[in-house]
């Protein structure tokens, strides 16, 4: 884990996330059931220890075992160390604290022994992985794009279990293992004993079911360690009220570093939303609604995450068919295929997994949606999110290479319904996009993810239906190798490919707005000017700029503009490249130039305002003005120039200055200019209003001026009738949208909105608004009425394209999407590389986006989703699948498959690996977790 994931940490650490008890998924056997440090069964406490405490019952009852109340008090330090006799009665009346809690009687004592983390360590390090549970846990994880072909989630669960376990039990052997939160000393925590000793009573009182896959051990250990988490919660609480509980301190936070992230997530689920679900049934139902899980347990992790589904949604049993040539087989173990299932669970942890790389700043599920609650609450972490509540069932199957080391594997997903299928569907291709995977040329609906990414392979992604199909193999040529159909050939990837047209392969992070003029899209990407065609996107030529351009550049007369940070002016033959001319200049420029009478205006940020040949660079003159020049713009004979406070006239032909307007407070939005009047919004910061000035452009009169009282301004967009505003409420920090007509400033509507406003456009009598909350709207024109709304998942940026009955609409998290003017309805979306915030722009009547790269849009398609188009998204609601395979896989002919563990080398006292467990069953163990049990000081 780097710096970055150690930051993570230690914030869940801060949120009460005992992640040192973390359950590992391993197979963990405790040592000899008698030996030194190991409490003896039905033991009798010596009184030495007994301070005090209540006579003795004359039968066993709740809250009394082995001779102590669960309110004795004991004489007990544990600075030197615990011996057996300490432990004896320290074990003793924990049990009798667990029956006061839970209401449960123990009828056996469980062994008990405590280890130093060191020893816990060594033991780890005996594991044994099999080499097909070595495969199967690396495809799942490398299915899931946790864990990626340079790592080895082998290494990850032993770096979980050698240092992240508090404790276990062992049902093949009946015993209790502590760690000692002490690396030199024999320590023990109370609460995670009480656990881990209701954990024995569990498996001694209820019939638990093995487990032998991720999602069967996460369902099971939903209501298992939910119900035990619980319990230790609600200890703990007493002991801060009645009780004096024995809690030594950990020296030091558990390093954690080579843990994967994922794999920390997706273990920790039972532990947070099976709390919860226990929790809510007992404050509802009482222990006895608690029990009765035990007789009808939660079939699937979705019904722990969802508690409404309890009973109510049974999982599909998804099956896979072999499909494959003599060149790839299944993975399998004695005969019988070796296959996988996460769950609900583990498709969430997989959409969480780029907010958790990026810390939030890029997401499909983000930290909002992740984390809950607050310090000191006992559920801080939430599983539940739309693209993934529709699952109904998966099922993983590695294949290995005849020849060679090579791996791939088929996964399979069922859904609720189509629209299930595709809305998690459009979140795997976010994913995708995350990770920058590029459509393969002439193969239907298949990727090719690059080394970069570090999960190098191709992938064929079929959505049909309700099921979701993923072949991954190493080449594309290995994707009908693995899967008999898999990449057939087609002329796309999936939807949203169809609607570019091309894209640059830049750094589009860096990317300044494009311009364009006669076929030549130009583009300048922090180092380098690039010249492309329109059409076919080849870079027609690069010049290498030294230079820093801040701003965009402009195009006139087939000759490219543009002013630096290093103030200079640049010109470039828009034709080769080549450049024309340098001009140095006072002061940095900021704002874009302006060319218009052959003339290349630039004002910089000395105050500094040139007119240059603009075939040459030769000055034509200079004019001073005051502050700093941050927008120019040339309206028939005049030079427009604003600052923070002021705007200027500035006479084209000769450099004088006609006139100056001061306003009150400053300007906030870039000014308009439309039919020789300037129009451009101020903020006065001493009274918290703003102000929007329409001004004579040619005199620099006044024509009239508007007050919002309250309100601030940061959008401007102007038509032939009317001035649009998109502004704030000052005291709340709500949106506001104000409509007023262009000629006489009255105001016409204004329309509230629940966030603040982000982008606008005008057409075809509407307005259309994006929020920071995601939220896009069309607003008529005339009325200010709301014609629809709809819902990104992501702030909309600052600008929106509206097109041919056709609006663009680009987002933060990196989703373009083409909506349909007149409704709303989505027609497609672009999924960014990366996931990078992305927004379009006109530019010489056609649509580019920039945002990871520089796409040109193909702005003449407008097929609305839902049309019909089976390939236009890369799949169909229809029930017949692509590689013409029924769906479910399940024909009289399916081979048998069985899910049965692998087999292991087991040597006398060594633990066997299982990349399935923690859970009840042969050579598997429970281990105390504590993600909820949050101890109360």
């Amino acid at each position: 884990m780097d710096d970055v994931g150690r930051t993570r940490l230690y914030r869940l650490l801060a949120l009460g996330v005992c992640l040192l008890t973390l359950c590992v998924g391993l197979a963990v056997v405790a040592g000899p059931a008698a030996a030194d440090g190991v409490t003896p069964d039905n033991s009798t406490v010596s009184d030495a220890v007994v301070e005090n405490d209540t006579a003795d019952p004359e039968s066993d009852q709740l809250g009394w075992e082995n001779g102590l109340w669960a309110n004795a008090t004991l004489s007990i330090t544990q600075s030197d160390g615990i011996n057996e006799s300490e432990l004896e009665a320290v074990v003793a009346r924990t049990m009798a604290r667990v029956e006061a809690v839970r209401g449960i009687e123990f009828d056996r004592t469980p062994p008990v022994r405590i280890l130093l983390p060191r020893e816990q360590r060594a033991e780890s390090e005996q594991l044994r992985y099999s080499d097909p549970q070595r495969t199967r846990l690396n495809a799942t994880y490398e299915a899931l794009f946790l864990i990626n072909e340079s790592q080895d989630a082998v290494a990850s669960q032993q770096a979980l279990r050698g240092n992240g376990v508090n404790g276990y039990y062992s049902p093949s052997t009946g015993n209790v293992t502590m760690v000692s939160p002490n690396s030199t000393v024999r320590q023990i925590r109370e609460g995670v004993l009480a656990q881990e000793l209701f954990h024995a009573q569990q498996d001694n009182q209820f019939d638990l079911p093995a487990v032998r896959t991720i999602e069967q051990r996460n369902a099971r250990n939903g209501y298992v360690e939910g119900d035990a988490n619980y319990v230790q919660d609600r200890y703990e609480q007493r002991c801060g009220e009645n009780w004096t509980c024995y809690r030594p301190e950990r020296q030091s936070v558990p390093d954690l570093s080579g843990v994967n992230d994922g794999m920390l997530t997706l273990f920790g689920q039972p532990y947070q939303s099976g709390y919860a679900f226990v929790r809510d049934r007992h404050q509802q139902s009482g222990w006895d609604a608690v029990n009765k899980l035990y007789e009808n347990p939660p079939e699937s992790t979705e019904q722990i995450i969802h508690p409404d589904k309890y009973r109510e949604d049974s999982p599909t049993a998804v099956q896979i068919r072999d499909r494959s040539s003599a060149a790839w087989q299944p993975l399998t173990v004695n005969g019988d295929r070796l296959t996988q299932s996460v769950g609900e669970a583990g498709l969430y942890v997989s959409l969480l997994s780029p907010a958790r790389e990026t810390t939030g700043q890029t997401a499909i599920i983000s930290f909002d949606n992740h984390f809950v609650g607050g310090f000191g609450d006992a559920v801080t972490e939430n599983y539940a999110h739309p693209a993934t509540a529709g699952w109904d069932g998966d099922r993983l199957l590695p294949y290995t290479a005849a020849d060679g080391n090579a791996t791939g594997y088929v996964y399979e997903t069922a859904w609720d319904s189509p629209e299930d299928a595709r809305e998690f569907y459009d979140a795997y291709r976010k994913l995708l996009a995350y990770h920058e995977a590029e459509p393969v040329a002439g193969l239907s609906n298949t990727y090719r993810v690059p080394d970069s990414s570090g999960f190098a392979d191709a992938l064929y992604v079929n959505r049909t239906g309700s099921r979701l199909r993923i072949v991954n193999a190493p080449s594309t040529d290995a994707l009908s190798e693995i899967r008999q159909g898999a990449a057939p050939e087609g002329s796309t990837a999936d939807g949203q490919w169809k609607h570019i047209l091309w894209k640059s392969g830049l750094d589009g992070n860096r990317l300044i707005q494009p311009v364009a003029e006669n076929g030549t899209v130009f583009a300048y990407d922090g180092s380098q000017m690039y010249g492309f065609d329109r059409d076919a996107g080849e870079a027609i030529w690069t010049q290498q700029v030294n230079e820093s351009i801040v701003s965009a550049p402009v195009v006139a007369d087939g000759a490219v503009y543009a002013g630096s940070f290093d103030s200079a002016v640049l010109a470039f033959d828009g034709a080769t490249g080549e450049r024309e001319w340098t001009r140095q200049v006072d002061a940095p420029i900021v704002a874009a130039p302006a060319v218009a009478d052959k003339t290349a205006y630039v004002a910089t940020t000395g105050g500094s305002l040139y007119a240059l040949n603009a075939t040459t660079g030769e000055p034509r003159w200079t004019t001073q003005l005051n502050g700093t020049s941050q927008s120019l713009r040339v309206a028939g004979d005049t030079v427009l120039v604003g600052n923070a406070t002021a705007l200027a006239g500035v006479d084209a032909p000769t450099g004088e200055i006609e006139w100056t307007v001061t306003f009150s407070g400053r300007i906030v939005a870039s000014p308009r200019v439309l039919n020789q009047t300037v129009y451009t919004t101020s903020f006065d910061r001493s009274v918290g209003n703003s102000y929007l000035h329409a001004v004579d452009a040619s005199s620099g009169d006044n024509r009239w001026t508007q007050e919002l009282n309250g309100s601030g301004v940061a959008q401007t967009t102007v038509t032939d009738e009317t001035v649009y505003l998109g502004g704030y409420n000052t005291s709340n920090r709500t949106g506001q949208v104000f409509a007023f007509d262009r000629e006489s400033g009255e105001q016409r509507w204004t329309v509230e909105s629940e966030k603040l406003i982000t982008g606008m456009a005008a057409a075809n009598d509407s307005l259309y608004v994006g929020t920071t909350a995601g939220t896009v709207r069309a607003i008529t024109a005339s009325t200010g009425n709301i014609l629809w709304e709809t819902q990104a998942e992501s702030p909309i940026n600052r600008r929106l394209v509206a097109l041919n009955g056709t609006l663009y609409v680009g987002t933060q998290g990196g989703t373009l999407t083409a909506l349909e003017m007149g409704t709303g309805s989505k027609q497609w979306q672009l999924f960014a590389d990366r996931l990078a915030s992305i927004s379009p722009t006109l530019v010489d009547g056609g649509v580019y986006a920039t945002g990871g790269d520089l796409y040109a849009i193909d702005a003449s398609q407008s097929t609305a989703e839902g049309s019909g188009d089976a390939t236009g998204e890369g799949g169909t609601n229809k029930t017949t699948d692509a590689d013409n395979e029924p769906p479910s896989d399940d024909t009289a002919d399916n081979q048998t498959e069985s899910e049965s563990a692998a087999t292991t080398e087991t040597l006398q006292d060594t633990p066997a690996a299982s990349e399935d467990g923690p859970g009840f069953g042969v050579a598997v163990a429970l281990v105390a977790i504590g993600l909820v049990a949050v101890v109360r000081r």
